[in-house]
């Protein structure tokens, strides 16, 4: 996964150095479009990522008094954003497809 994001990390930095003023409308609309789903993916990820290290208990093995205490130190966040507990996802029956169209591992 970590070599995932790092690929992901260079094409957002990409796209980030790219000239929207170039693009023809419905070009950035696309564009737009597309980086509007990749971050809500990229937020799931995250959110994933917290419930997994809130679950193992990390924050306390690394010191900290919670997981949004940790959370705020190691990612910056202000206090209200380190709280606010991950929403829940519905567990899903195996070999449903996920929206994006991988099937999950069943």
């Amino acid at each position: 996964m970590v070599e995932e994001l790092a690929q992901a990390d260079d094409a957002v930095a990409a796209c980030a150095d790219a000239a929207a003023w170039a693009l023809a409308e419905q070009d950035l609309i696309a564009a737009l479009d597309a980086a509007h789903r990749l971050e809500q993916r990229l937020a799931a990820v995250k959110l994933a990522l917290i419930r997994e290290l809130d679950g193992r208990g990390t924050a306390t093995t690394q010191g900290a008094s919670s997981t949004a205490v940790w959370l705020r130190e190691r990612l910056r966040l202000t206090v209200p954003a380190a709280r606010r507990p991950p929403p829940r996802r519905p567990r899903r029956r195996p070999g449903h497809r996920q929206p994006w169209g991988k099937p999950r591992p069943g």
